[in-house]
């Protein structure tokens, strides 16, 4: 057997139940995505995400070509921390959709005008964050911003102090082919992100467990009893007692008759009667 040192800086792969709730987020993501889009674009659009990656920066920008096109994305009211990258022929068929064209074919690179950069950078807050916002299961709700765009992805200075970023990487498939986009996260970012959202997953199932439970143990039957009275006897007069004989019991008129629930003394209180019923009004609780 070949013993491989492990990289720390480099896992091969995201803990378990992380990316477990990691993918099953970024799946319904993809799926709304194809909804979302139908309702601004006038050719159907489907997403998937594809790979998920932890990597240096440097790796995950050399992925990249110069022929991209990024804008910066904000957690909540954080500065810009994650990005967007799509390639520009895929960035300008959207567009071109956006204003009413069904392209069969990507266009070819170019940069994009400012009109289009503008539409791009509604195209990617109204389709990726969105999607992602709206499936979200977090307690919190999440909230992603586009703001600036970035010239060139590929030497983007916005993860130079990070160690790590996560790499999603999804397919996006038009009419006119498949092309795969990026989404580039700090990856302690999204670990903190993912497992407060796993928390609060658990929190909400215990509490459905024991609301079940709770409910489950109202419903159960349990003997509730009134005592009447007590008296102690010699075995021997216990042995002749018969039909019609009177006993004594330690309990007076004036005293509240004792309930036991389970056996146990729990109430005390007055007998009566309801029409033809005999009854019991509860005056305390037995200390």
């Amino acid at each position: 057997m070949t013993l491989r040192p492990y990289n720390f800086r480099k896992p091969d792969r995201l803990a378990g139940a992380l990316e477990q709730r990691l993918t099953s987020w970024l799946r319904a993501a993809g799926q709304m995505a194809g909804e979302k889009g139908s309702a601004f674009l006038p050719f159907r659009i489907e997403m998937t995400p594809r790979h998920l990656e932890i990597v240096p920066p440097t790796e995950a920008l050399a992925c990249l070509s110069d022929a991209m096109i990024g804008y910066r994305v904000a957690l909540g009211n954080e500065p810009p921390s994650m990005l967007f990258v799509w390639p520009r022929p895929l960035a300008l068929a959207l567009v071109a959709g956006l204003m009413g064209e069904t392209p069969t074919t990507l266009p070819e690179d170019r940069e994009l005008s400012t009109v289009e950069l503008s539409l791009c950078e509604y195209l990617m807050q109204g389709l990726p964050a969105v999607v992602l916002q709206e499936t979200w299961t977090g307690k919190t709700p999440l909230k992603l911003t586009v703001s600036e765009h970035e010239p060139s992805p590929r030497w983007t200075r916005l993860f130079i102090q990070v160690e790590q970023v996560l790499q999603c990487i999804f397919t996006l498939r038009t009419s006119f082919g498949e092309q795969d986009w990026y989404w580039l996260a700090p990856y302690p970012t999204l670990y903190e992100l993912i497992n407060r959202a796993g928390e609060d997953e658990n929190a909400r199932a215990t509490q459905e467990t024991l609301r079940k439970l709770e409910a489950l143990v109202r419903e159960l039957p349990i003997e509730v009893s009134v005592e009447l009275g007590t008296v102690e006897l010699p075995l021997a007069q216990v042995a002749d007692l018969a039909p019609g004989d009177l006993l004594i019991l330690n309990q007076r008129v004036a005293e509240p008759l004792t309930v036991r629930v389970d056996k146990r003394a729990k109430f005390r209180g007055w007998p009566g009667r309801v029409g033809s019923r005999q009854s019991l009004q509860i005056e305390s609780l037995c200390e």
